[in-house]
């Protein structure tokens, strides 16, 4: 698996709290054409793809979100025969950030925040 600094478009780079600054979204930008946020779709993982969308969306980074199934981390499913079919489900079906965003207010699990959304 790559490194979080090994920056690949083709490989995919487990997020775990990684300090990114301004400066590592900007060469994102540069080198990448979208970013897809992949996550468990428990409400862990939700909060953790609306805290990984902020700052691309601040600085206007076309971004995805990818819902794995609640309960089921994606390495676990790789490893189940035909895991690589429903992996490749979850990513087709990734939501616009802003679709994603628009469905958790509309479930009401997240706040607005007009700050937040201002900068939009």
């Amino acid at each position: 698996m790559k490194r979080p600094t090994d920056l690949s478009t083709t490989e995919p780079s487990r997020g775990r709290r990684l300090a990114v600054t301004e400066q590592h979204l900007q060469i994102l930008r540069r080198l990448c054409g979208n970013v897809l946020v992949a996550t468990d779709g428990d409400t862990a993982g939700m909060k953790a793809a609306e805290r990984a969308l902020a700052p691309l969306i601040r600085i206007d980074i076309p971004c995805k979100v990818a819902l794995f199934p609640e309960g089921q981390d994606p390495a676990d499913i790789l490893k189940n025969e035909g895991g690589a079919q429903v992996v490749r489900q979850c990513l087709d079906k990734a939501l616009d950030a802003f679709e994603f965003k628009f469905q958790q207010l509309k479930a009401g699990r997240t706040a607005l925040d007009v700050h937040a959304t201002s900068e939009i």
